[in-house]
Formats: C-alpha cells, sequence, structure tokens
C-alpha cells in the first residue's frame, strides 16, 4: 500500500516506507560496513542516508515490493562504497598478489585497487548472468546468507547456491589475472 501512494507522488509515503524499513536498512548497512573490515568513519546510519539521498534524491523510484526496494538499496550500497574506494585509492596505492577468491573477499577492504577490480568483474558477469552477480552483490557486500538472498530474489535456495559457487569459479578467473596482470601489480 505504501509503494502504490509513493507511486501516486504521496510524499508522506516515502517517510513512512523509510520508517517501516529503517532497521532493515540499517542492518544492511552494518553488514556493508562490516565487511568493509577497516575501523570506519562512516556509520550505518550515515550509509543509510546517503543511500536514501541517492534512492530518492532525484526522482520517486517505482518500487514493486519489499525485495525490490531491499535489493536496490543493497546496489546503491556497493555502488556508494565502490565510489568510496575509488577516492580511497586515489589517496592510497599499491596491490598484493590474491592467491583465491577467498583471500580477496578477506583482502579487499584494504585495497581500493581490489574493490574497483570486484567491482568491474561483477558489472561484466551481470551481462550474462544478472541473477548470479546479484547473488554476489547481496553476499559479498551485504553480507547476507543464502536464505536471506534467496527471499529477497525470489529464488530456490538451491539456486542461490549454484549461482553462487558458478560465480566464484568465474570471478576468480576474472580476478586473477586482472590482479596479476603487469598494470595492476
Amino acid at each position: 500500500m505504501l509503494l502504490e501512494l509513493l507511486r501516486n507522488g504521496d510524499r508522506t509515503a516515502e517517510q513512512r516506507l523509510l520508517e517501516v524499513l529503517y532497521s532493515d536498512l540499517k542492518k544492511l548497512a552494518a553488514r556493508f560496513l562490516l565487511n568493509e573490515g577497516q575501523p570506519q568513519s562512516l556509520s550505518p546510519t550515515a550509509l543509510v542516508n546517503e543511500t536514501y539521498l541517492r534512492i530518492f534524491g532525484s526522482s520517486t523510484p517505482d518500487f514493486k515490493d519489499r525485495r525490490h526496494f531491499l535489493a536496490l538499496s543493497c546496489q546503491v550500497m556497493r555502488h556508494f562504497l565502490v565510489d568510496r574506494a575509488r577516492n580511497r585509492r586515489s589517496k592510497k596505492r599499491g596491490a598484493g598478489k590474491v592467491q583465491t577468491l577467498t583471500d580477496l573477499l578477506v583482502a579487499v577492504e584494504d585495497n581500493p585497487d581490489q574493490i574497483l577490480a570486484v567491482d568491474q568483474a561483477l558489472s561484466r558477469l551481470s551481462t550474462f548472468a544478472p541473477r548470479a552477480a546479484k547473488v554476489v552483490e547481496m553476499r559479498f557486500f551485504g553480507g547476507l546468507e543464502d536464505a536471506e538472498i534467496a527471499g529477497l530474489l525470489d529464488a530456490s535456495i538451491r539456486t542461490i547456491r549454484r549461482d553462487w559457487a558458478m560465480s566464484k569459479a568465474w570471478l576468480y578467473n576474472e580476478l586473477d589475472s586482472s590482479l596479476t596482470s603487469p598494470t595492476n601489480t
């Protein structure tokens, strides 16, 4: 009902929607920041605020349902943190060789270049496997569990696990070659 009111231009519905979903957004933001791993100058509340401004800032978005809103929020948070990594990279250079995708997922917080490499690889993955790219985005950047992702993407847990396994192999292959190329070392 709130989404319908929002689509019809009711600005009070926007505020009520945020109130209803605020705790979910804050948990999601906390997971994103926890996965970043460094001492944070950005709080979950600040990340939620940035997400809100990016989603509602210029126009009224058209959400299908709660899942769609949360999936979009994951994507916006990812893009915000990638932009932040680009800014950090411009201030600090340096890269180490990553041995496995797991190493990358652990080390990425300390290296903005790796965050950007993951983002670029994820963009390529989304061209031929959009759901699998969403699984990676929600799991890696959002820290969501398989059951949560399955609910958000309206897929079975088995499908999510299959997408994750395929994505890990594909991303490792992509990232191993991009991070070991002479221009990235």
